[in-house]
């Protein structure tokens, strides 16, 4: 823009919630200003004849034409024009532009819409709104949400120093993010992704772009169609999937899982060499280094077993790359404050210039293969996976290519026009014409005959793809001989002088000068080469759609494993204070009540048994649920005494109902934490579960002091809000009261299947 707008503005700001722009062409910029000076500048340029490669000031009597308007209605600041209320295409051929560069106050939403021209919002808080067709895109310094209205095909999207709820979508471009921090969800039809410093969760596909993350605290996924995955100084969980590129990681801590998939490329996993890991790998070849200790089963191409003693789950998988495992030292400095106005100074450690040579892991269990620490490693080779050899090539060869592409196609596309022109005008006898139609189609349906056969019998048992073409080569030839041999064979008199027997047998008979031999093989081939054509395009479409719904599958597996880690990261653990409490009475009662105290020993155990000793479910029935609580609640009341009284009502048709585990037990922990320890005497825990409809109701009441306002932020209510959203995906909630009595409820859905 100009520094000179043509019209400025002042802007009343009392009451504003939200300010719509509008303009065709043109920028879009929105700004934050501490002095109180709230308006809008408008910047009108256009092209005339005079000046045919130069933008030059529009006129104010040029610019009122266009009509835009500005008004302000229920706090709602309004900038359009019904001029520029048209496509794009409009936009790009008209040679005007209108730019707005607005001062605001710093919370306002926005709602920004620009077919051609760039959109920069900083130091604004809100929810923005934004579509700009053929333009960049930057939002800096922002609280709130982001959300794109429909993709753009411009330049770069940029975020920088922002925190909230960002949803992107682009038709191409580039995606940079920068010391940000919420929830991003974006996708690209083939731009590259670069992620610099970023906590919470992300979410970002590309068809076909590279995705580069330096420094991630959360939850990451990343997906793309053919491009390389790159994550370094991650400290959470790792969900990337490629179709054919490498895939690499260098993680400072993995919480719950780490999945690295590729359909050809190679993975390069880094990670803490004293972190506990379940591991997973399939490879074409597995190399690893590190101090650490592998137990399970090992050999080139495939590790199933734990690392060290076993934790998050691993899984590395390549269809015909290697793989790469390196256990390094702890050398990233903790990193724990991620918000937007302190990570601009973040500085994360980098690696040691030199390192020395890192000692081979010592692996276990595996007496039938070499010792690995007598083993060399040799520099890991390339995959042979498809480049864009085309992007390599310089400009001018580019086009020369095309040149070539363009031509060819053209003119084999007026050879078949000018021929079947003169088949069908009458240069020539009608026959002569008629026969040469029959004895092309003739030849296209032996082609198609050969190729129907091999796809329906013979292509899926066949592995190897050079034998499945030449196998095809020969069936196309056999199936041409065949035809044509059947044709020769039908007597003259069966034919009655008219058909496609006939006029094939006329051309054939015909008297003419004999062709040369190369130019019969040439029309020998033109089915095969028909044949191998679409062939290829045949199979390259089927492999394609293969991978697409393999890669659906693998995201759906990853949802499970992803939700079967979260629940156990959110399954209930013993609160250290309730067992060092417990083995304090249990002493006390040893000398005063030894039965007493054997009881609660026994209960104790149960408690414990149930936390530790179980098998890898994660659901069990409302009764076993209700025995844990019970073991629970009896401790509890040898260390209370007649404190502490409870009452379970539970209706006989839900006690094998299925639900999550350790679902009520922090709740009823909640209960006596910080209600009946809070009283002295007579503290009463009821809990109620019943039926109503298609819910199941569960209400769990104290009659302690009533709910605070911090109560709900505590780790117990936090945990099963989280396990309820995670399982049952809406369709169940937490809800406490205070009023007519103190208990908290939860809903779930009866038919909701676990």
């Amino acid at each position: 823009m100009n520094n000179i707008p043509l019209h400025s503005k002042a802007i009343e700001t009392e009451g504003l919630k939200e300010v719509f722009v509008q303009t065709g062409r043109g920028n879009i910029e929105c700004f934050y200003t501490e002095s109180g000076d709230y308006r809008v500048e408008v910047f009108a340029q256009k092209i005339t004849l005079e000046s045919l490669f130069e933008w030059r000031p529009m006129s104010k009597a040029d610019f009122d034409k266009l009509g835009f308007v500005i008004s302000n209605f229920e706090g709602r600041l309004s900038i359009k024009s019904n001029y520029y209320g048209r496509d794009w295409f409009t936009s790009f051929v008209d040679f005007k532009r209108v730019s707005f560069r607005l001062y605001l106050p710093k919370q306002c939403s926005t709602h920004l819409h620009t077919q051609i021209g760039d959109i920069t919002v900083k130091g604004i808080n809100g929810h923005h709104r934004y579509l700009s067709r053929f333009g960049g895109v930057s939002f800096d310094n922002i609280k709130g949400q982001i959300e794109s209205i429909k993709k753009n095909f411009g330049r770069k999207v940029t975020l920088a120093n922002s925190e909230g709820n960002i949803k992107i979508a682009s038709g191409g471009g580039n995606l940079y993010v920068k010391h940000c921090k919420g929830d991003l969800d974006f996708i690209t039809d083939g731009g590259n992704v670069k992620v610099v410093n970023y906590a919470g969760q992300m979410d970002c596909k590309t068809r076909g772009g590279n995705i580069s993350v330096e420094g991630f605290k959360g939850e990451l996924k990343a997906t793309s169609w053919g491009g390389n995955i790159k994550v370094s100084e991650l400290d959470g969980d790792l969900a990337s999937n490629t179709m054919g590129g490498n895939v690499s990681l260098k993680a400072k801590n993995i919480e719950n899982y780490a999945w690295l998939v590729t359909n050809g490329g190679n993975i390069n996993f880094q990670f803490n060499e004293k972190q506990n890991l379940d591991l997973h790998a399939k490879g074409n070849k597995i190399r690893a280094n590190g101090n650490f200790l592998f137990q399970g089963e090992q050999n080139n191409s495939r590790w199933t077993g734990q690392i060290n003693e076993g934790g998050a789950n691993i899984k590395l998988k390549t269809n015909g790359g290697r793989i790469k495992i390196n256990g390094v030292p702890h050398v990233y400095t903790e990193q724990t404050d991620f918000r937007p106005d302190s990570i601009k100074e973040l500085k994360l450690s980098e690696k040691p210039a030199s390192q020395k040579r890192r000692a081979k892991p010592k692996i276990v269990n595996n007496p039938n293969k070499r010792n690995p620490q007598t083993e060399k490693f040799k520099k890991e080779e390339q995959p042979k996976v498809m480049t864009k050899s085309w992007e390599r090539l310089p400009k001018f060869w580019q086009a020369m290519l095309a040149l070539l592409f363009i031509t060819l196609l053209t003119y084999g596309f007026n050879t078949i026009t000018f021929f079947s022109s003169q088949m069908l005008a009458d240069k020539g006898t009608k026959t002569e014409n008629i026969a040469i139609f029959y004895l092309n189609f003739i030849n296209g349906v032996l082609a198609f005959t050969a190729i129907w056969i091999f796809i329906t019998l013979l292509n899926h048992r066949i592995r190897k793809t050079w034998l499945k073409y030449l196998i095809l080569s020969v069936m196309t030839i056999f199936f041409y001989m065949l035809g044509h041999g059947i044709l020769q064979s039908i007597p003259e008199e069966a034919v009655q002088g008219r058909g496609l027997v006939y006029h094939y047998k006329w051309l054939m008979n015909r008297p003419q000068d004999a062709e040369p031999i190369f130019l019969a093989f040439l029309f020998l081939l033109v089915p095969v080469f028909a044949n191998i054509s679409f062939f290829s395009y045949w199979n390259r479409s089927r492999n394609m759609s293969e991978r697409l719904g393999q890669q659906q599958l693998q995201l759906l597996n990853l949802e499970k494993l992803k939700t079967k880690a979260q629940l156990n990261a959110l399954e209930a653990r013993i609160n250290p204070h309730f067992l060092y409490n417990s083995l304090n009475s249990i002493a006390g009662l040893i000398h005063e009540n030894a039965d007493q105290a054997e009881d609660m020993t026994i209960e104790l155990s149960k408690l414990f048994r149930a936390t530790t000793g179980r098998k890898n479910e994660s659901y069990h029935s409302i009764e076993e649920e209700i025995s844990l609580v019970k073991s629970y609640l009896a401790i509890e009341q040898m260390r209370f005494g007649e404190r502490l009284r409870y009452e379970i009502n539970l209706d006989e048709s839900l006690s094998s109902h299925q639900i999550p585990r350790f679902l009520l037990q922090p709740l009823v922990e909640n209960a006596i934490k910080h209600g009946i320890s809070k009283i002295a005497k007579d503290g009463m825990i009821r809990i109620d579960i019943s039926p109503e409809d298609d819910l199941i109701i569960i209400k769990i009441h104290d009659n302690g002091p009533e709910f605070g306002e911090a109560m709900s932020g505590g780790y117990g209510l936090k945990s099963v809000r989280d396990k309820l959203e995670l399982i049952y995906e809406g369709k169940a909630s937490l809800e406490i009261e205070n009023s007519p009595i103190k208990q908290l409820t939860i809903s779930i859905d009866r038919n909701h299947d676990l």
